[in-house]
């Protein structure tokens, strides 16, 4: 088999799939190819014959998904993560930082982000909820704690992607991106 030189590109990838565990064609494509499918298809089928990530499609009519270690259990929740992140770059919203999954205190959220909006730098929490109703009062929790304020300026916002309906809460905003994300818009 021919040897293939892994770019930085290709290291961001890789880096991408550890943590996020899983990611679509059309998710790495949009993050990493200025969203050119047919690129990025080739790119990841190297990377996959070559033993650097690992490929798989359902069937012939779903888009191929592709991971590093192991397929995650709860796919969904995986890849409605990762294409939130994808959705922030098609809509020009910087990432600026992230980490999966984020810890602090007595929760444990899918991710915490540092995006930069218009010229804005914003921060959230993500809970990414496509089975059960958001969990409030771990946030209220932390939120009277104050232990937030080892590590933030400010409580973060919380963006919950769920398509089920999510409490307002009067100390702190909360967002609520549905699950196809079409209304994305609201962190703009």
């Amino acid at each position: 088999m021919k040897k293939i030189i892994i770019t930085d590109r290709d290291k961001e990838i890789i880096q991408f799939l550890k943590d996020f565990k899983v990611a679509t064609t059309t998710t790495i494509s949009d993050l990493y190819f200025n969203s050119s499918v047919r690129p990025c298809q080739r790119r990841l089928k190297y990377l996959s014959e070559h033993g650097y990530i690992r490929s798989y499609q359902e069937n012939v009519i779903t888009e191929k998904i592709h991971y590093v270690r192991k397929k995650p259990i709860n796919l969904k929740h995986a890849l409605i993560l990762s294409q939130f992140i994808s959705k922030l770059k098609v809509n020009n919203i910087n990432l600026l930082k992230y980490k999966v999954p984020y810890k602090l205190e007595n929760i444990i959220a899918d991710a915490f982000i540092a995006i930069n909006v218009n010229g804005q730098n914003k921060i959230y929490f993500v809970e990414v909820e496509n089975r059960k109703k958001f969990d409030l009062d771990k946030y209220e929790k932390l939120y009277y704690s104050r232990k937030w304020k080892d590590v933030f300026p400010v409580f973060p916002d919380i963006i919950v992607v769920s398509n089920k309906h999510v409490s307002k809460h009067t100390n702190f905003n909360i967002i609520n991106i549905k699950l196809d994300l079409n209304n994305l818009e609201k962190l703009i």
